[in-house]
């Protein structure tokens, strides 16, 4: 007997999945090249403008991966402005519209986020936020740490016993005010999937003994992908640390958190105004709506497979890993 099914789909989006052509790595090879004689003594201005020329034309992860920060050993990966797949700079001033969540020097306090934040496998409700310029997931930190580390993972030099995994904006010795806002639909748009809610946590503020005119940001996203943004950045980043790290154990004991990945630590003129960084969560699953061309299809036993073609919107050229759940509504009311 023959039924009329109604078919649903849901699709779950996965992290970008490695191109496997022979062409791709053949591109790869041929940027590999370019960047060997770019970056040479005595490399000339046409070398140097024949490797942005492969860079711009590459569509391959892989070739991407030349320029990215990372993977760290979780898989997370970071890429700013200035590279194929990375972020739009979208600075979103809160610190009119948004709480007070503390203002001092060397301080931090909790802050209730408005969904859970899936960092290196656990989700958080909660974050410490610190006037030194970054985010703990230990709501008892209380900000004192104002020496940055020059390589990550390391173990934070205090507060005493912490085990937070760390968010570092702008880790350095500031004297900021802290805001934070939150969005049902992020006003700056997430970097891949739909676009989805966000809280952003803004720095304004100086350094110790040092220059004013701070303002960065963290915009934390649903998916787990966040964004740093800067729109004032007085010393360039010449005795900061920007990156990220696990969880480690008491700092008393001296072992250093498992993962960590620096995008980059006390160099001058790394951070200008308008640099963006994307950090992108290695277990990023999105589920987005979907089309196809056949709402019904005769279902029958004799009917073995059903081909439905689908349309995955708003995705980037990138493969992606997708799975598909099929949902039947058999509106027929026989039973067999």
């Amino acid at each position: 007997m023959r039924h009329f099914a109604t078919l649903t789909l849901l699709v779950s989006m996965a992290g970008l999945a490695a191109p496997s052509s022979a062409q791709s790595g053949e591109a790869d090879v041929e940027i590999l090249r370019a960047k060997e004689a770019a970056v040479a003594p005595g490399a000339t201005d046409a070398q140097r403008a024949d490797l942005a020329r492969l860079l711009d034309a590459a569509r391959s992860e892989s070739a991407q991966a030349l320029l990215e920060v990372g993977p760290d050993g979780f898989g997370y990966i970071a890429r700013d402005e200035t590279e194929p797949g990375g972020p739009a700079y979208d600075f979103i001033d809160v610190s009119f519209s948004g709480t007070v969540v503390i203002s001092a020097d060397d301080a931090g306090a909790p802050q209730t986020l408005s969904f859970p934040f899936p960092f290196y496998g656990t989700e958080y409700t909660q974050l410490a936020a610190t006037t030194n310029g970054y985010l703990s997931t230990d709501p008892t930190d209380t900000g004192p740490d104002l020496s940055n580390d020059g390589v990550l993972p390391s173990v934070p030099s205090t507060p005493e016993g912490t085990t937070g995994a760390r968010i570092y904006t702008l880790h350095d010795d500031l004297i900021t005010t802290v805001y934070y806002d939150s969005f049902t639909s992020c006003p700056r748009v997430a970097d891949r999937g739909p676009n989805v809610a966000c809280d952003i946590f803004q720095w304004g503020g100086s350094h110790f003994g040092g220059a004013g005119g701070i303002q960065v940001q963290a915009i934390l996203y649903e998916s787990g992908d966040f964004v740093f943004q800067y729109a004032g950045v007085p010393e360039g980043g010449s005795g900061s640390t920007v990156g990220i790290q696990s969880p480690s154990a008491p700092n008393g004991t001296g072992t250093p958190p498992e993962f960590g990945l620096a995008y980059h630590s006390n160099q001058g003129g790394a951070l200008i105004v308008g640099r963006a960084i994307l950090f992108l969560n290695p277990e990023f699953v999105s589920e987005i709506p979907v089309s196809f061309s056949s709402v019904q299809q005769a279902v029958s036993e004799a009917v073995g497979t059903v081909d439905i073609e689908i349309s995955v919107p708003d995705t980037p050229d990138t493969p992606q890993d997708v799975t598909v759940t099929l949902l039947t509504d058999d509106s027929s009311g026989d039973p067999d």
